[in-house]
């Protein structure tokens, strides 16, 4: 994940929904740690996991890119 952008939306999903939200150092496993209500720890977690798979997917596009992009420049 994108860890400087994650931690602005961080501080605004605690904000939003009345969580803690302790994050993953750099280099450690992505572990987030959620307290709070148990429907606010379930809305949070839902986020979460949500941004998650966004960057997972703007991830692969990446990859795939610049596969195509590697492939494209050279002639056989």
């Amino acid at each position: 994940m994108g860890f400087i952008y994650l931690g602005c939306k961080i501080k605004a999903l605690r904000t939003k929904t009345n969580t803690y939200i302790k994050t993953p150092v750099r280099g450690d496993q992505p572990v987030f740690i959620i307290t709070g209500r148990k429907e606010d720890v379930y809305l949070a977690k839902k986020e979460i996991l949500s941004a998650a798979e966004h960057f997972s997917q703007i991830r692969a596009g990446i990859k795939i890119f610049n596969h195509l992009f590697f492939f494209s420049n050279f002639s056989f």
